[in-house]
């Protein structure tokens, strides 16, 4: 092609494609403010007034709080040597001062009676002390005063460590995982669930949360200078740790630990030689989008505000479902068992706000994707005109607000009914064992339909970021768009997709693990480590943590609402599932960093691709452009055999068209003796 003649045509004329100005766009950003107003009011009130109850509901549970035990640590002899005797710190609860009136009044004095009628009617009907210690550690008249708490305790871990005996005795006193992994027996009080582990050792969340952080920064950035490498580099730690984790567990006997580590690596590298080609093709599309950050780096300033509010939001939801543990009345069971019961209001409340905190996560990834878009977009088509991170990060939070809320909200909906598809599934797949053939089927139904709609909604809000339009008329338009250009961009968008979602999500399995095991050791309980006998039950966990890993919004919900159940189950120990689902609360935190970071990139691919299919349609002379080289490479026929017809209401004639000269200007500088045209040349058909 000769660049020297602005208006010949390109050489290959069935690349250009011929679209009416109806179904497409014009290539630039209409950034400033006099191409901007508000659209899809009623969305974004609609959301103001949900966050607004969201805090109402938040705070009237943080108003009704009240701590119910004050935790102490008193010194109990436990043996004596050389008349010296050794006293070993115990960890008690008491009623708290703010409850100890109403408590002692619903006790009277029955809390100082050892035998009451209510324990020996409980040891007559449980023969094992397993169930009837739990029962009664529930009893606040045994919570009154430091002494009655800790017999009461001790006598709690008088029954574990019976029972502790009848388990395996794969280590030794003598063995060096032994002194590690073998303590006595739980620490666990009764009551709070998996908040009973972060509040008698937080340090543990919140260093894996901030290793969490660390690690995902550390990636992105090794992502966006080594693109290529660091693909293939995250399979191979990914790999690693898994084949350590076997390797460790078969070494401590813990087969049943060693089997899911070594199957977790097996899927790895079946997975990593299926989809070879793919990772190179991902490789190459992250590196084109870190060479768009190069050009951009002011553009992470814009998303500081939105990690501010991302952080807030998630403290703000935390503190409130903490809280409602607190908002609790005493009640009188029997004479002499009083216990804690939380009023009626306090579950409605706590559902409401964590469904408000689901459309607010994702109306951040909205808002990040619109920063993005405003950038990006502008890079691409006048990088001599581009709006600046003010003036991006003022549009996304004034004009775009309705129109985010209601693309966040129709994410939010697809989310939970993707989620309740997969739940009837499991359902059906354990009543019924005939339906697990068409389990796979019927899950990859769910997740195809939920993609699309997440396909939909993204490039919806790219194309009003580009336009200014409503959300329902940036919806039709974008619709006809990837009607023409649908495979290119899902070639693109699942290569990227597959490779930051699954590194993503295999990093927060592996902090998962630690947490896990890290938990294991600290409250002296056995459900990871040395459960060789246990095998079922460590798989069980595992995939409960996999499930609601991979869907972090609606799997914290989840999450939640079966520890508030758990933790009012009487007759269980919490010892048997705390540190599970703890470390799974740490595996889903750990994904939120890492999907929220690498959601920059996605970002960046999915504008880059509706740049490539807006150029497309307008028939800019992309023969040298690099972008759409590598959308080939991905899809080889996307350039050779365009659709210029919608439908047969729709179809166009090619020579009827009149070409209107385009003027396009890419953010990408030509290289030295290349064929590329210039930023700004313009051709004509």
């Amino acid at each position: 092609m000769n660049n020297n003649n602005p208006h010949q045509e390109p050489q290959d004329q069935q690349a250009a494609v011929a679209v009416a100005t109806e179904d497409t766009v014009p290539p630039e950003v209409k950034w400033e403010p006099e191409f901007r107003q508000f659209h899809d009011k009623p969305f974004g009130i609609l959301y103001a007034l949900a966050y607004i109850a969201f805090l109402a509901c938040g705070f009237t549970l943080v108003g009704k709080a009240h701590p119910r035990w004050e935790h102490k640590t008193v010194l109990s002899k436990t043996d004596a040597v050389g008349g010296i005797a050794i006293l070993e710190p115990i960890p008690i609860r008491v009623v708290s001062p703010h409850f100890y009136g109403d408590v002692e009044q619903c006790c009277g004095d029955a809390a100082r009676t050892a035998d009451d009628d209510f324990t020996k009617a409980l040891a007559s009907l449980f023969d094992d002390d397993l169930i009837v210690t739990p029962i009664l550690s529930l009893n606040l008249c045994h919570h009154l005063d430091s002494d009655t708490a800790l017999r009461r305790r001790l006598q709690q871990q008088q029954d574990a460590a019976t029972d502790a005996t009848n388990t395996d005795d794969v280590w030794g006193e003598d063995d060096f995982w032994g002194k590690i992994f073998n303590p006595p027996v739980s620490k666990f009080e009764q009551g709070d669930g998996m908040f009973d582990a972060f509040l008698e050792a937080p340090e543990i969340i919140a260093t894996l949360c901030l290793l969490a952080l660390v690690l995902a920064l550390m990636w992105i950035t090794l992502i966006r200078y080594f693109a290529t490498p660091i693909v293939f580099a995250t399979e191979a730690v990914k790999l690693g740790f898994f084949i350590y984790l076997g390797v460790v567990n078969l070494q401590a006997g813990a087969v049943g630990a060693a089997i899911v580590a070594i199957f977790c690596a097996l899927a790895i590298i079946a997975w990593d030689i299926y989809t070879f080609k793919q990772l190179k093709f991902a490789g190459k599309v992250l590196s084109y989008a870190a060479k768009s950050f190069s050009h951009n780096m002011s553009m992470f300033c814009a998303f500081l505000p939105i990690l501010g509010l991302y952080a807030g939001n998630a403290y703000l939801f935390v503190l409130f479902y903490a809280k409602s543990f607190e908002v609790v009345e005493v009640t009188q069971v029997t004479d002499g068992f009083c216990i804690y019961t939380s009023p009626s209001y306090t579950s409605g409340l706590v559902v409401y706000c964590s469904l408000a905190y689901l459309w607010s996560i994702l109306l951040f990834g909205t808002m990040r994707l619109s920063i993005v878009a405003n950038v990006i977009g502008s890079w691409h088509f006048h990088s001599d005109n581009p709006p600046g991170i003010t003036r991006a990060v003022i549009n996304t939070c004034t004009t775009s607000m309705g129109t985010l809320s209601a693309s966040s909200l129709i994410q939010a909906i697809a989310e939970y009914l993707n989620r309740l598809f997969l739940e009837e599934a499991m359902w059906k797949m354990c009543c019924n064992p005939v339906f697990c053939i068409l389990l796979p089927l019927y899950c990859l139904c769910g997740h195809c339909i939920k993609m699309l709609i997440l396909m939909l909604t993204k490039y919806s809000v790219i194309l009003h970021v580009f336009t200014g339009k409503s959300w329902i008329g940036s919806a039709k338009k974008v619709i006809k768009i990837l009607k023409r250009h649908f495979k290119g961009g899902f070639v693109t968008e699942y290569a990227s997709t597959s490779v930051l979602t699954l590194g993503s999500y295999v990093f927060s399995i592996g902090i998962y693990f630690i947490a896990w095991v890290w938990m294991d050791k600290e409250y002296h309980t056995k459900t990871f480590i040395g459960v060789n006998d246990s095998t079922i039950l460590v798989v069980a966990w595992v995939f409960f943590a996999l499930f609601n890993i991979y869907y972090p919004v609606l799997g914290l919900y989840l999450l939640i609402v079966i520890n508030r159940a758990l933790s009012k189950w009487e007759s269980l120990d919490p010892a048997l599932w705390v540190t599970p689902f703890a470390a799974t609360f740490v595996g889903i935190i750990s994904m939120f960093f890492f999907s929220y970071l690498a959601g920059i990139f996605l970002d960046t691919v999915d504008t880059l691709f509706l740049c490539f299919a807006i150029d497309r349609d307008n028939r800019v002379d992309m023969e040298n452009d690099e972008f759409a080289g590598l959308v080939k490479e991905g899809c080889p026929t996307v350039l050779e055999t365009p659709d210029c017809s919608e439908d047969e209401d729709d179809e166009m004639d090619l020579d009827n068209v009149e070409a209107q000269p385009v003027m396009v200007t890419t953010g990408l500088e030509t290289e030295p003796n290349s064929s590329k045209q210039e930023p700004g040349t313009v051709f004509s058909a």
